[in-house]
């Protein structure tokens, strides 16, 4: 399970290098894709060795991979307050 996030507060442009990989082949891009892909989340609630919450990540591909990540639900609220910070709640 990754122990750092790199939080990026305006996402405009900031991975140049999907542009490459898109023109190689190399991207799997599932925005706007109508297949019916979509991103999973969930709870674990004991998932770290010392018994704290994490967050699963799921993204089930269109060649029928899947892609799971996990992070600490810690690090998960950094991220949302550092988006909250700068662009408000919202709801």
């Amino acid at each position: 399970m990754p122990q750092m996030m790199s939080i990026i507060l305006n996402g405009d442009g900031c991975w140049p290098d999907l542009v490459e990989k898109r023109a190689k082949g190399e991207l799997i891009d599932l925005m706007g894709n109508d297949v019916g892909n979509v991103l999973q989340v969930a709870a674990l609630p004991k998932g770290t060795v010392s018994g704290n919450t994490t967050v699963t990540l799921r993204l089930d591909l269109p060649d029928g991979k899947t892609v799971m990540t996990e992070v600490s639900l810690k690090l998960w609220r950094a991220a949302l307050e550092a988006f909250e910070a700068r662009y408000g709640r919202a709801y």
